[in-house]
């Protein structure tokens, strides 16, 4: 049985892909769109779960790794905000489940985040 980790991230890639336009898409590397999965899984984390207390540090770090990883993809706001939300409804439908793979791993993402 798939985690529901690797569930939203093959849903990030395939809405991802679909999100690009031709250009971004051919040199978008699949490191870049994995990054981005990861980081909106952070994010949707830290609005999903209870009891995730990060600093402000922290989520300006958060924010700023993230508008990194969207303008290498060359997303639009409009294609970024429905991964998101398609992220955070498939978080939702699983909600413990989302919180109870990604807890443990939260703490150690955060702190690989570029200063």
């Amino acid at each position: 049985m798939r985690t529901v980790l690797m569930r939203l991230s093959r849903l990030a890639f395939i809405v991802g892909i679909a999100a690009l336009p031709a250009a971004a898409a051919e040199q978008a590397t699949p490191d870049t769109r994995a990054e981005l999965t990861q980081l909106y899984t952070l994010s949707v984390a830290i609005d999903t779960c209870d009891g995730i207390d990060i600093s402000s540090d922290d989520e300006d770090r958060l924010d700023k790794a993230i508008s990194a990883a969207e303008a290498k993809l060359a997303l639009t706001e409009e294609a970024s905000s429905a991964l998101y939300d398609q992220l955070s409804a498939a978080a939702d439908s699983d909600k413990d489940g989302f919180c109870k793979d990604v807890m443990p791993k939260l703490k150690p993402m955060i702190d690989k985040l570029p200063p």
